[in-house]
């Protein structure tokens, strides 16, 4: 059986970013933000000099291609606190912890131009992500 090997390319860079604060992150779809601006991936939005300390949602997006009819995967090392994954302004996943590595299936498409849109949430809810609370000895970073 012959085997193709499959591209794996990495997302780390540049993509487009906007914090809004303290929306409620639970319905937020990125299809409202209508400022964006660049931040680097990986890195924690509130060690950022513009968002030092901020605790809220954010959004970060990023355009990759897949080719028509292929699914693809997406594999995150971490997002910190919370986070919600659409593809293609669907929902696809959802993930609480911020320190475990965690995969996304993005399905097949008709078209290979893909938006991939990470809502993040930096806040600290015990009852979403029960790791984390206000009182440790270390800041917990977002993004």
């Amino acid at each position: 059986m012959k085997h193709q090997l499959r591209p794996v390319q990495s997302l780390d860079g540049l993509w487009d970013f906007s914090f809004l604060g303290r929306v409620n992150s639970s319905s937020l779809t990125p299809d409202i933000v209508a400022a964006w601006e660049k931040a680097l991936v990986p890195s924690a939005f509130d060690a950022l000099p513009d968002y030092a300390g901020k605790r809220g949602a954010a959004v970060y997006r990023r355009v990759v291609e897949v080719p028509s009819g292929r699914r693809a995967r997406l594999e995150f090392g971490a997002v910190s606190i919370w986070c919600r994954v659409f593809v293609d302004g669907a929902p696809c996943a959802e993930h609480a912890c911020g320190y475990a590595p965690f995969t996304v299936d993005i399905p097949p498409a008709n078209h290979s131009t893909r938006e991939i849109a990470v809502v993040v949430d930096n806040r600290l809810n015990f009852e979403r992500a029960p790791m984390h609370a206000p009182f440790f000895d270390f800041y917990q970073y977002g993004g």
